[in-house]
Formats: structure tokens, C-alpha cells, sequence
């Protein structure tokens, strides 16, 4: 099951209220690509080969086990014994060698899967005592699947990384999908977060559910914790917040989403050269987040989500090192000028990043602050008392807040500055920008009176595709079809999902000009598609415009001989000279007007009105890059908070980031540009929707 972040897509700065909305969306069934490339015939009819696309995958997959006995013993026969290989370590286990996991990405272990190694074989076996937690609200241990059956979650990837004959790393591990039935059904779980920072689970009713467990689960079953029970369809990060719900009252809250601090030392705690020791010492889990239903026939499939997609996102407390540096901290500052701009905060996972200060400028008070002499023996002297002005402020996109106390202001202006301070802080932030996001359901509709589209247009600009349902879907999207049979484009032996092919499908083809929503109906094995732009003719008319303008900028500006670096910096600067940032657009997604900056977000913005947000600025980008012959990927994420989008391009044969949104500045012109992941991980955090997840790894720009 592909559990997915897809964030809307903004660009720091601008420090005002909004919406940070990050959708989380669990699929329900796993469905998978065909191992092959599209061929089109004469008629358009979709068939399939082996070759090309299979090679895209790092793995080999077996054929699938569907709807196994829950309580199945795998055997997997080895020439060699694995105890015996150079680097086994006894705490590890068997892990170097064989595995099992509960996602097509294959980086969620399997929490009830037990295995041994007996007289030349693998033995793999789900727990005797099944998987249990301890719920700390209730003070009660629970069972979250039954003993000695498979079930925690509905399907499984055991993965063989060495050569069973040899022991040998294999260039592709050899993957084994198998499934099992469940009684009760899987909950539907979205995860969002709110522009408190608060994180929010929700999900669809299960039938005859008496409650849901919030699990957090570490590396094995053995660590996994019950974080919450409800018996509503919505559990936050902040209800059993202990910490957070005293200090809400308060002037002053100082941490948030403690239950998700993945941490015992953080990236600033390690600032302190005098703490290096502390590195040693430091331990970050992998973690996996999820709602199981419980009925009183037994409980549901464990809805895992990866724990840094949602652990990076939470903001945790201030990165006091880092303020400290910085001269940031309240005692620090004595003038509304030495109000800071940002703050540096630490997230869950243990990481710094940036944010904005947003004064309240309509809540200032007058306060008082008393100094004196105190002498060797404690005698009080020179007792005076000071006006000062308390400035409140909160932290963009989190729920950390805080007074300023200043002490140098005049009685008649104050006011005045400080929203001289705020306009100051607005104006100095980059360019903030979009949300583009699309929510997606299971709903089952009546399909016999609808034109489903059964085979793959042809259309006239190119595709982007890194496997045979992207290339499907990516080609039938461009085209505009609602309803998508992708029942020929289906495998069952490696998992990946539908949704997560057409995530990369809409990320990667600019001409697709952008989705609403996607609602899989997996017993007809139909997608159906809502797109932004729903008229044909508007649709077919905007594609021409933007085809004949890309041909236009290209022609122009890219010669014959160009290398990629020249290119790419040729198609960067055409974008930061003739572009400009849309801040209108920006406030029309608070206003919920968004409907009337469609082009904002689409390459018309770039190309045909020459100004968009940054969703619009990337994916034009991407159009000229395709183009120009480069290749290049839409990519999205955080930055300094929120929701962002820019690109990648391959240089000389390597990876490298290029942001033009940020680069479009007077500041500091082209200051994103070829950066590697570190060097852009300073301001941003990449996720995962822009390609299908097993191949994440392999657009790395080290």
C-alpha cells in the first residue's frame, strides 16, 4: 500500500495566516504496473513488453502470492549460511539478507513478520504472539493482530538482497509480493497539517468500528506504541499533547508534537562544539504512523504512513543554539529594529529549519520591567522601574509563541514602528507562492452510462514516464479523459499504486495543466480524473498556446552546441528576466480565489502571461527543459516551512537542484542554482510524490 504526502506547493515568505494543507493519502488496495514499456500499434491499442521500463526498477519481482493462508510459512532455500557472512551482526538478525516489508517502496518493515535461518533455509513466519502495544491513555495492553497470523497488514514484500546461491549482494534483489484477506476493512487516512503546525489524521468511518488506535510503530513490533484512541473519524497531534495543552493559556508555548520527537539530541543541540560527544549518543528510530480499526471481530490492517514524511513537517521547538547564534533571543533584543525576521526552529525529526515571525501588531501592551544593584551582601539599591513595550509574536506555521519586551520606544509612535517592523518583515521574506493540491478517494459510482477511455491516446507532446502506467495514465490525462481503465496496466507482482504513478504522471507533464482530485475504484480497476482545466476546447487551446511558445523561447535562446549546464542557465535566465512573481495569485489562496489565477499554476502563467507563483515558475521550467532536450523533473516539498516546488536537472551526467522561483530575485540573483540535496536541504525538504517511490533514490543530487 503506497502511503502518500502530497503537499500543496508554496514558497517561503510572505508572513501572513494561512493554510498550510499537506495531504496524506493512504490507497486502499496496492495495485501495480506492468514490468514493461508501451508499444502503441496502429489502432492505439495499449499492449506491453518486457525491457525498457523493467530496467527503470531496482528490483526483479517474482510471481505474486494472493489471499495466502494467514497463518503461511515462507521457505526460501540458500547455498550459504548467512552467520557466517562478513559484517552479520547477531542484533541485526538476518536483515542484510533477506526482509519483509508492508509497502511497493519496500521501506516500511513488516512489524509481525518473524525470521530464522534453520539447515540451509529462510524461515519466515508471522509472530506466535501476534503484534501487541501498550495503550497509555487506557493503561491497558492491546492486541493489534491475532497470534501467529499474518494480518497487520494486508499485504507484504519479502525481499531477497543476496544471491541464494552465492550469498553475494544482487545488482536487483529479488522481491516476493504476497496478500491477505481482511475481515474488517482498512481505514481510508488522510494526514494533514494546519498552519498551527498541528498535525491532523483522519479517516473514513469503518463498518462497525468501535474505536481507532493512532499507532506509532518503531523498527520491529516490539516498539510499537498506542499515541491515541477515538472513537470520531479525526485525531490530532495536539490532543495528547500534555506539554503543549498546559502552556495554550499561556504568553509563551515553547513546544508542540512532543509525542513525534524522533530525537534524543538535535541538529541544533549538536551546534555546541562542546556537545560533540552528544553525537555519540544520539538516536533517531525509523518510525512508522497509522489508524487501526477495532470492531468485535477483530481489528483492521495496520494504515502506515513513513514516519520522516510526517516527522520533518512537525514543528517541535526553537532551535535555542541556533537563536542564540544568531543574537535572536528575546533577552537580546531591546529595539523594534533588532526584532528578528525569522527564527530557527527545530522539527521532530530533529532537523533546523527557518521561520517567519509574525507580529501581532493589534495586541501590543504596555508592561514594566524593574532593575536594581544588589551588592556582596545582597543589599538592593538603585531600584528603578522601566515602561516597556511587549511586542507578541508567533512563529509561521506553528503553534511557538513569545513576547518581545521593548524597552527603548516612544510613548506617541509605537505603534507606528512596530507595524514598520512587520511591513519590514514581510517585505524582506522571498517570494511566498501556490497550493496546487488534489485530494483523492475510493467512492464506487455507476459506470455504465460513462466513456471510459480503455486504451492510450496519442498525443502530440511528449510524455514523461519512468515505468508503464505513468506513461498510460500520463498520455490519457494530457488527453483529458475522466475515466481510466488501467486493468491491462496492472501487475500484481510489485505493488506499485495507481495513485503513485499518476502523482508522478501530473508532476512530470506540464500539458496536463493540473488535477483536482483522483477517485480509484479498484473493483472495476477504473481512475477517474478531475482536472483543472474540464473544457476540451479551452484545454486543447491552452496546450497549442503554450506548445507554440515553448517552440518560440526555445528557438531563441538555445544554440546549436550547447552543453546542459549552458542550457539549463539559458532557460533560467529567459524565466527570472521575463517573469514575474504573482503575488496576486498568492493572496487569492487565502481569499479562496483561486479559480481566477488558473495560469498561476500551470506554464501559461510563465510562458503567456509572464507571471505565476512558484508551481508555475517549475513547471514551465520543466516544459522548456523537455524541449531544450535536458531532462529535468517537477519536484516537491517544504521550504522554510512551506509548501514549495522547483526542479531538478541532470548536468554532466549528475543531479542537481535549480530553483528559478528563488533565483528570480534582485537580492540574490540565482543564488538556487545547481545546488546538490545538502546544499538545498538548508532551506527545503524534498518529498516523495514526484516520482514513484522506488525510484526516489535514484534522482539523488549528491
Amino acid at each position: 500500500m503506497i502511503n502518500k504526502i502530497i503537499c500543496s506547493i508554496t514558497h517561503p515568505g510572505i508572513i501572513k495566516k494561512r493554510l498550510l494543507l499537506i495531504v496524506a493519502t493512504l490507497v486502499i488496495l496496492a495495485v501495480a504496473t506492468v514490468m514493461g514499456y508501451i508499444m502503441w500499434n496502429k489502432n492505439n491499442v495499449l499492449s506491453v513488453a518486457s525491457g525498457e521500463f523493467n530496467a527503470n526498477l531496482p528490483f526483479e519481482y517474482t510471481n505474486p502470492k494472493l489471499n495466502v493462508d494467514p497463518t503461511r510459512t515462507f521457505s526460501y532455500a540458500v547455498d550459504y549460511d548467512p552467520r557466517k557472512l562478513e559484517g552479520f551482526d547477531i542484533l541485526k538478525g538476518y536483515s542484510n539478507a533477506i526482509g519483509v516489508y508492508t509497502e511497493p517502496s519496500l521501506s516500511i518493515k513488516a512489524g509481525d513478520a518473524f525470521i530464522n535461518y534453520q539447515e540451509g533455509s529462510f524461515i519466515i513466519k508471522p509472530f506466535s504472539n501476534g503484534v501487541k502495544a501498550y495503550d497509555t491513555v487506557n493503561k491497558e495492553t492491546v492486541s493489534l493482530s491475532s497470534p501467529g497470523k499474518w494480518g497487520f497488514s494486508d499485504e507484504y514484500f519479502i525481499v531477497q538482497k543476496l544471491d541464494p546461491k552465492t550469498g553475494k549482494l544482487l545488482e536487483k534483489p529479488l522481491v516476493t509480493r504476497f496478500t491477505v484477506q481482511k475481515t474488517v476493512a482498512k481505514p481510508v487516512v488522510s494526514f494533514s497539517i494546519d498552519d498551527s503546525g498541528v498535525g491532523h489524521f483522519l479517516w473514513k468511518p469503518v463498518a462497525n468500528a468501535s474505536k481507532y488506535y493512532i499507532i506509532a510503530m518503531k523498527e520491529g513490533a516490539l516498539g510499537t506504541r498506542i499515541l491515541g484512541t477515538t472513537t470520531k473519524t479525526e485525531w490530532t497531534t495536539a490532543e495528547q499533547d500534555t506539554i503543549l495543552q498546559r502552556q495554550l493559556s499561556r504568553d509563551t508555548v515553547t513546544t508542540q508534537n512532543i509525542l513525534f520527537k524522533n530525537f534524543n539530541y538535535s541538529e541544533d543541540d549538536l551546534r555546541d562544539t562542546k556537545n560533540t560527544v552528544l553525537a555519540v549518543k544520539q538516536r533517531i528510530t525509523k518510525n512508522t504512523y497509522g489508524v487501526i480499526a477495532a470492531t468485535n471481530d477483530g481489528t483492521s490492517a495496520f494504515t502506515a504512513i513513513e514516519g520522516d514524511k510526517i516527522e520533518k513537517r512537525l514543528p517541535y521547538t526553537t532551535a535555542y543554539n541556533a537563536v542564540k547564534e544568531l543574537k535572536a533571543n528575546v533577552s537580546n533584543v531591546k529595539t523594534f529594529d533588532e526584532i528578528p525576521i525569522q527564527l530557527p526552529i527545530t522539527m521532530a525529526d530533529s532537523s533546523t529549519v527557518l521561520r517567519a515571525i509574525v507580529l501581532d501588531v493589534n495586541n501590543l501592551k504596555k508592561g514594566q520591567i524593574i532593575r536594581a544593584d544588589k551588592d556582596d551582601n545582597g543589599k538592593i539599591s538603585n531600584r528603578q522601574t522601566f515602561a516597556t513595550c511587549i511586542v507578541p509574536y508567533v512563529v509561521e506555521g506553528t503553534m511557538l509563541k513569545g513576547e518581545y519586551r521593548i524597552e527603548k520606544f516612544d510613548e506617541q509612535t509605537y505603534r507606528s514602528e512596530v507595524q514598520r517592523i512587520a511591513n519590514r518583515n514581510k517585505e524582506a521574506q522571498i517570494k511566498t507562492g501556490e497550493t496546487d493540491t488534489y485530494t483523492y478517494s475510493t467512492e464506487k459510482k455507476d459506470l455504465s452510462k460513462l466513456h471510459i477511455s480503455r486504451t492510450a491516446p496519442s498525443v502530440p507532446y511528449k510524455i514523461s514516464a519512468t515505468n508503464s502506467l505513468t506513461e498510460y495514465l500520463a498520455a490519457n490525462m494530457i488527453e483529458g479523459n475522466q475515466y481510466i481503465d488501467v486493468s491491462n496496466q496492472l501487475s500484481d507482482s510489485n505493488g506499485i499504486a495507481v495513485y503513485d504513478a499518476a502523482d508522478e504522471a501530473n508532476a512530470q507533464n506540464p500539458y496536463i495543466l493540473g488535477l483536482k482530485s483522483l477517485n480509484y475504484m479498484a473493483d472495476q480497476k477504473i481512475l477517474e480524473v478531475s482536472y483543472k482545466v474540464s473544457s476540451k476546447e479551452d484545454r486543447t487551446k491552452e496546450q497549442k498556446a503554450i506548445a507554440n511558445e515553448v517552440d518560440r523561447v526555445i528557438d531563441s535562446i538555445i544554440s546549436k552546441g550547447m552543453n546542459d549546464e549552458q542550457k539549463t542557465k539559458a532557460i533560467n535566465d529567459y524565466i527570472t528576466k521575463t517573469a514575474t512573481y504573482d503575488y496576486d495569485a498568492l493572496d487569492s489562496i487565502h481569499l479562496g480565489l483561486t479559480d481566477s489565477f488558473k495560469h498561476a499554476w500551470t506554464p501559461s502563467g510563465i510562458l503567456l502571461d509572464k507571471k505565476a507563483v512558484c508551481g508555475g515558475y517549475a513547471v514551465a521550467f520543466k516544459a522548456l527543459a523537455d524541449k531544450a532536450g535536458l531532462t529535468a523533473v517537477y519536484v516537491r516539498g517544504l521550504a522554510n516551512g512551506g509548501p514549495h516546488a522547483w526542479n531538478k536537472v541532470k548536468v554532466n551526467g549528475v543531479w542537481r537542484v535549480i530553483d528559478v522561483t528563488w533565483n528570480d530575485s534582485a537580492k540574490e540573483p540565482n543564488k538556487y542554482y545547481l545546488l546538490t540535496d545538502k546544499q538545498a536541504s538548508v532551506t527545503r525538504t524534498q518529498d516523495n510524490s514526484f516520482i514513484i517511490d522506488v525510484l526516489v533514490d535514484k534522482y539523488a543530487a549528491n
